[in-house]
């Protein structure tokens, strides 16, 4: 009687160009078991039946499928109608990840544009007419440019989907009498793009004229910028007409600095921008 073959899992590995930790990651879940294993110095072989389970594996893996999805194919039966059910389920797993990638290439999309747009407006005052729109908010209290920066760090740990996370866009808001006194502490704390968020109640920002300002700079100087704007309005005589608001749009990759790109804007009175 012929012996059956048998195959070291180097050879294995090799045959079907894997890790040999992965084989023995899959004999651990007991997706694919060697058919034997030497108890005497703990070599593993397999045999041409492992390597048919190992090749309908890479397909499925292929296709989309997780370990778990096919080791629960594995201990069924193998009928055409069991793998006919198994490959529409990765059609379906596909569609929603096609879906997923759709909306992803879209933010990203936006935020190309986004930044084509701040690109012109950077380092420089500008007026803009607004859409009303409904932020989040909550309550904060922030004595420094790091306060602020950790405020924003921390308001997107509880945010899961890529999407969401890409779309979000955090800020601050500082009251308009504060602003007037001469101070730069932000008394609430934005987020907008993101599905709402426990600890927030909404906010509208109001449809109007504002004045904004774009920058483009070092983060740990945001406060200068506040007094930048307060300069601007009452040398031009300027009526305000509520708050202020932050906005961060992206933080800039730098060797040493906290470069950012963020804006400020303050709804005013139209009438009294002829001075400018």
């Amino acid at each position: 009687m012929e012996t059956e073959r048998t195959y070291k899992i180097g050879e294995i590995a090799s045959m079907f160009n894997i890790p040999k930790q992965t084989l023995r990651y899959y004999d651990r879940l007991g997706v694919i078991k060697p058919s034997f294993v030497n108890e005497e110095n703990g070599y593993r072989y397999y045999s041409i039946e492992e390597t048919r389970k190992l090749h309908s594996l890479n397909l499925l893996k292929r296709m989309g499928g997780s370990v778990n999805e096919i080791s629960d194919l594995f201990s069924k039966e193998g009928t055409i109608p069991e793998l006919k059910e198994n490959y529409s389920k990765l059609i379906e797993k596909i569609d929603d990840e096609v879906k997923h990638l759709f909306l992803l290439k879209n933010s990203i999309q936006n935020k190309l544009s986004d930044l084509d747009q701040l690109n012109q407006q950077r380092n420089q005052f500008d007026i803009q007419q607004r859409e009303e729109t409904v932020v989040c908010v909550k309550p904060v209290q922030i004595r420094s440019a790091e306060d602020q920066e950790t405020e924003c760090y921390r308001a997107f740990l509880p945010i899961a989907s890529d999407v969401d996370f890409i779309n979000t866009r955090t800020g601050f808001i500082l009251e308009k009498n504060n602003f007037l006194n001469n101070e730069s502490y932000a008394t609430f704390f934005i987020i907008e793009g993101c599905s709402p968020i426990e600890g927030y109640h909404e906010h509208v920002i109001r449809k109007g004229t504002y004045l904004t300002l774009t920058i483009e700079d070092d983060y740990s100087k945001s406060f200068a910028y506040y007094d930048l704007l307060r300069e601007h309005i009452l040398k031009n005589e300027i009526e305000v007409q509520g708050d202020i608001y932050e906005f961060s749009h992206e933080h800039l990759p730098h060797v040493s600095k906290s470069y950012a790109i963020w804006q400020l804007m303050v709804e005013v009175n139209p009438l009294t921008l002829q001075s400018l």
